[in-house]
C-alpha cells in the first residue's frame, strides 16, 4: 500500500496505529470504528470455540481483550484481508477476522463470489 501511495496509484489509505510505525504517518482523525466479524465454516457459539483452531489475524492488529485472552487459538498472521480470505478459501485456516466494511468490499468486488 505504501508503494501505491508513493506512486500516486491511490490518494488515501487508512492505517491502524502500530508501535513500529508511530513516526511514519500523520494521524489526522480517529476512525469511526468497525465491527469485526469472525468468518468460519465451523459452528461457533462462543469465542472459546476457537480453541485449537487456526485463525488468521492481520499482522500487528489488536483485537478485543476477550479474543486476545482465549488460550489455544493458533493465530496465523497475514498481511492483508485478501490474503486472509484466500487462506480461508484454500482451507489453510479454520477462520478469519475481518471488519464488516472490508467484507462488503471484497464481496462487491467479486473476490468472494469467484469461488
Amino acid at each position: 500500500m505504501l508503494s501505491s501511495l508513493a506512486d500516486g496509484k491511490i490518494d488515501l489509505a487508512l492505517f491502524y496505529p502500530q508501535v513500529r510505525s508511530e513516526n511514519k504517518f500523520k494521524k489526522i482523525c480517529e476512525t469511526l470504528g468497525n465491527d469485526n466479524l469472525i468468518i468460519s465454516r465451523l459452528k461457533l457459539n462462543y469465542l472459546q470455540d476457537l480453541q485449537g483452531k487456526k485463525v488468521t489475524i492481520i499482522r500487528g492488529a489488536k483485537y478485543s481483550n476477550r479474543f486476545e485472552s482465549i488460550e489455544g487459538v493458533n493465530k496465523v498472521e497475514s498481511s492483508s484481508y485478501k490474503q486472509s480470505i484466500n487462506m480461508f478459501l484454500n482451507k489453510r485456516v479454520d477462520a478469519y477476522i475481518i471488519p464488516d466494511v472490508a467484507l462488503k468490499f471484497y464481496t462487491i468486488n467479486g473476490d468472494l463470489l469467484q469461488r
